[in-house]
């Protein structure tokens, strides 16, 4: 995948590495090829091969500016046929995963069925953000436009919707999950053109004195994950002009391992390869 393909999740975390040390860009390189399994997969917490951990391996390994074993992921990947055994989560990762190689793929990519498949479950399963998230992050990844742009507002996501309150477990979900909202902000600014600013800063509350973001407003402290996604979302629709960098990146640093690795909170040390890709985005975000 050359630097001009790479999607805008991917190109944000890759500016990380103007902050990365050698020393540390060589860790956290290694921290990544050490979790890769024989077959080109990655391995989870478990040590099994895991489709939802190798996306973001191979993620980590393009923000750093290398390249996955490509013939083995291939294999992997074929092994997985459409995806016609995948929940909607593992389908998206799939998709993903794919949208890495698609260019060397010699014409064996299922890209396009995963795509219309993933469509279809969002539609046929209960409204949720998280689900249309990962409809539209796969779409975004693979350069391609939604099927219904209008079906896909209007299940949840039209302002007239937001303006009435939108009474229910969806309105619920968002008042309270950093997670959530900052995926609404991306959506909404990509989709409709417009940001919130009452959901903008609803994320900017979040951050703490410690700099990071905390996961939701009753949290008892923040962690790696919501102050990723809460840096990337504000920094992707030109809403980060509030955030407290400087304590931010102490935050993000204070999660650093010495195994090369990034770990979820400052009380759990252990760290896997979506933590990790999860710092450098938020480093990328913060520069």
């Amino acid at each position: 995948m050359s630097s001009q393909s790479l999607s805008k999740t991917l190109e944000m975390a890759s500016r990380a590495r103007a902050c990365l040390s050698e020393d540390a860009a060589v860790a956290c390189s290694r921290f990544f090829k050490n979790r890769r399994r024989r077959d080109g997969s990655f391995r989870g917490r478990s040590g099994d091969s895991d489709l939802y951990y190798t996306l973001f391996g191979v993620d980590g390994l393009l923000v750093l500016g290398e390249e996955p074993e490509r013939e083995k992921l291939l294999s992997y990947l074929k092994g997985f046929g459409e995806g016609q055994d995948l929940d909607l989560v593992h389908l998206a990762c799939l998709a993903r995963c794919w949208t890495r190689l698609d260019e060397d793929s010699d014409g064996q990519s299922p890209l396009p069925h995963l795509l219309e498949s993933l469509e279809r479950m969002r539609r046929h399963a209960e409204p949720s953000i998280y689900s249309s998230f990962l409809v539209f992050i796969s779409h975004e990844d693979a350069g391609v436009s939604l099927a219904d742009p209008a079906d896909f507002l209007r299940s949840w996501l039209l302002p007239s919707s937001w303006k009435s309150g939108m009474q229910g477990n969806i309105t619920q979900m968002v008042q309270e999950t950093t997670t959530l909202m900052a995926a609404v902000l991306v959506m909404e600014s990509a989709l409709m053109g417009e940001v919130s600013k009452e959901r903008s800063d609803w994320l900017l509350r979040r951050q703490c004195p410690s700099g990071g973001f905390l996961p939701h407003p009753g949290a008892p402290m923040p962690d790696l994950l919501s102050t990723a996604v809460a840096v990337y979302a504000l920094r992707r629709t030109g809403m980060d002009h509030k955030i407290n960098r400087r304590s931010c990146l102490g935050f993000v640093e204070a999660h650093w391992n010495e195994d090369g690795g990034f770990q979820a909170s400052l009380i759990d040390s252990a760290t896997d390869v979506e933590y990790t890709f999860y710092g450098l985005l938020a480093l990328g975000a913060l520069l």
